[in-house]
């Protein structure tokens, strides 16, 4: 009998360290579950911790003959700090091309072009823009050739891009809507070799032609942020409007 209760002890003992050994390894397997999870979430949002851009604001467009015109937005989005330029080329097979009139910047490495030639694209292409450099940049603007931003604050007029976004009303946002205001054709209808800004100078006010919006987009969020509109991104971001209001 004694042997016997020895032998029944033991056979608690040993059960009751089996069940201490998976208790042990039932926490640790809980731990790494838990920290492979967050691993997965945060490469599948693509997080940069250490925010190790490579350029501070980059000009994303895509268009079709606007070599009249590409230059004088460069000078112009230069000026307010712009440090990267992408543009999607879609000019039809054997016209113009961007390259033709652009290769001091692309040598610079100030602008790259994306030749898609004749291609139907939507605008959506943007998606692609930003898939292939949000890891890049720190900040990506999606505007059009003729869509010049102009940035206030209070009263401080024409501020750059970096003064405008480090502003601590925008810490949290993932991307800032601006509203446009459009303008007459000014009666012009031929080029004249002036400027856009010099020949476009008289506002449309109508309602029905400023309720649009366009975006600065936070670097490395994730592979998409336009869904069926170029002109809001995804309503899962954290969207501000130029004031720093939640929009």
């Amino acid at each position: 009998m004694k042997i016997i209760n020895i032998f029944v002890r033991n056979e608690i003992l040993q059960y009751q360290n089996i069940n201490m050994k998976n208790l042990y390894f039932s926490k640790h397997l809980f731990k790494i579950i838990i920290t492979l999870t967050i691993i997965l979430y945060l490469l599948s949002h693509n997080y940069n911790k250490n925010n190790n851009f490579e350029f501070f604001f980059c000009f994303c467009s895509m268009g079709r003959q606007e070599n009249l015109y590409v230059r004088e937005l460069i000078s112009y989005y230069m000026s307010i700090g712009v440090d990267k330029f992408v543009f999607a080329d879609n000019n039809l097979p054997n016209t113009e091309k961007f390259s033709n009139i652009l290769q001091d910047y692309i040598k610079n490495g100030t602008v790259d072009i994306i030749e898609i030639f004749g291609d139907s694209y939507g605008q959506l292409y943007y998606n692609t823009l930003y898939r292939n450099y949000r890891k890049r940049c720190k900040w990506l603007s999606f505007f059009d050739f003729d869509e010049y931003l102009v940035m206030h604050f209070n009263e401080s007029k024409n501020i750059t891009v970096q003064e405008f976004l480090t502003n601590p009303l925008f810490k949290k946002c993932d991307a800032i809507e601006f509203n446009w205001l459009m303008y007459t054709d000014n009666n012009l209808l031929y080029y004249d070799n002036i400027t856009l800004l010099e020949r476009f100078t008289e506002p449309n006010y109508e309602n029905y032609a400023n309720r649009f919006v366009k975006s600065i987009v936070r670097g490395n969020l994730g592979r998409g942020i336009f869904f069926g509109s170029i002109h809001q991104p995804d309503n899962s971001l954290r969207l501000y409007n130029s004031l720093g209001r939640t929009s």
